[in-house]
């Protein structure tokens, strides 16, 4: 499928200890997970299910060993809590944007990375919710 190989090809591309592609699938797959799971789209955690084991099969040779450990946890649907912030912020459990916010000051593109996962994520969601 189409989806898992552009997910596969985004791990590892970028540069740092966590390199965008990474942060980005990390963002998509806690999305997925949680925000499939609150807004009751069981095909969204099947996606999240689906590219979580293409993108960890192999991880710990394609990227950083920190990264790796980022997409195993984000795998589990694990977050920080910067991340976690923006999706409750995005289930309208908390105020979103000082969360958005904090989550954008991560790392050096971090934040920035998995807020655009986050955000794919969350359309992915959308669409899935519309089409049941």
């Amino acid at each position: 499928m189409e989806s898992i190989t552009a997910a596969e090809r985004l791990i590892g591309l970028g540069p740092g200890l966590t390199p965008s592609g990474d942060d980005m699938l990390a963002g998509l797959l806690v999305a997925l997970r949680h925000l499939g799971a609150a807004a009751g789209v069981p095909r969204a955690v099947w996606l999240a299910d689906w590219l979580a084991a293409a993108v960890t099969y192999d991880a710990r040779t394609r990227t950083t060993p920190i990264s790796a450990t980022l997409l195993h946890c984000a795998a589990r649907g694990e977050a920080s809590p910067e991340v976690t912030g923006v999706l409750r912020g995005v289930a309208g459990h908390q105020p979103l944007e000082p969360a958005v916010h904090r989550l954008l000051r991560l790392g050096h593109t971090s934040g920035a990375d998995l807020a655009w996962g986050v955000q794919i994520g969350l359309s992915a969601v959308l669409a899935h919710r519309e089409g049941q």
